[in-house]
């Protein structure tokens, strides 16, 4: 007794993409997501997904490139999506989770996007290269609003110094910004707008003095803010003293000589000039010799 065998079953027939909407038998193949599937199961099914091992067998293992990432489409295994300047592979279908989501991408090819100035309304992705006051930071995680230099969000890939001229109150000064106040160039630790200098400088620790000088402040006056390094006058010519201020302060005595001052100072020169341009000209050489 013979037996008829359909040889058209015999052999595997390409479906092309998997549709849920698509009746699918014995030895039909799909493609879904970067991989070939083969439908196994004897009895003919509907809107059974590929990674379903009672149905389907893998065949092939592949990447399918699905472009920029989109929070709407739906991804499945070994589909590519580019986020930023990253390239990640999908490890579990997935819709609306956006890489580097650990339980759905894996990183597939890592690279910088240069950006530009840091703006507090974009929305940033890992790998993303901003430029924010006097250095350059790359994202280490998906951000909008986190200004740099918040180490949750922002690395500092390259250092440097933003020059932005004589210090001002009232300023929103970005670490690494470089003023110049009274003589003394000041590197900016934090991020912050500006009170006066004396808080921000020696209570607050926003700055640290990059580079020293010497300027001549006139007059010594009680109350006011001297750094080291400032030149001032005491009494009138011809009996006009000369000082040099050996420490950061507030000025704390009415006079240079009283006990709450006097350690703050060291006299460089006794009622033997009359003039502001010696007193430059005392702070150009003194400069250069320390």
């Amino acid at each position: 007794m013979s037996t008829v065998i359909d040889l058209g079953k015999l052999r595997f027939h390409y479906r092309g993409s998997y549709s849920a909407a698509t009746q699918y038998e014995f030895n039909d193949v799909v493609v879904y997501g970067g991989n070939a599937y083969c439908y196994i199961s004897p009895t003919a099914t509907i809107g059974n997904i590929p990674t379903l091992t009672a149905y389907w067998a893998q065949m092939l293992s592949g990447l399918n490139p699905r472009g920029n990432y989109s929070a709407g489409a739906t991804y499945q295994v070994n589909d590519l999506a580019i986020s930023g300047a990253n390239v990640y592979r999908c490890v579990a279908t997935t819709t609306g989770n956006v890489p580097p989501n650990a339980t759905y991408w894996e990183l597939f090819v890592q690279g910088l996007a240069q950006q530009g100035a840091y703006n507090a309304a974009t929305a940033y992705v890992v790998n993303d290269v901003v430029v924010h006051g006097g250095s350059v930071y790359r994202c280490i995680a998906n951000s909008t609003g986190n200004e740099p230099p918040n180490a949750t969000y922002w690395v500092i890939l390259v250092g440097g110094y933003n020059h932005r001229g004589t210090w001002a109150t009232a300023t929103g000064y970005k670490l690494n910004d470089a003023v110049v106040h009274q003589g003394q160039t000041y590197r900016a630790l934090a991020n912050h707008t500006s009170g006066t200098f004396i808080t921000d400088f020696l209570t607050s620790s926003y700055w640290q003095r990059a580079a020293s000088g010497t300027k001549a402040r006139g007059i010594y006056a009680n109350g006011t803010a001297y750094f080291a390094g400032d030149l001032v006058t005491v009494g009138t010519a011809p009996n006009l003293d000369l000082y040099l201020c050996l420490a950061d302060h507030t000025a704390n005595g009415a006079n240079i000589t009283d006990p709450t001052e006097s350690a703050n100072w060291q006299l460089l020169i006794s009622g033997t000039y009359t003039t502001t341009t010696a007193t430059q000209q005392l702070a150009y050489f003194y400069a250069n010799c320390t």
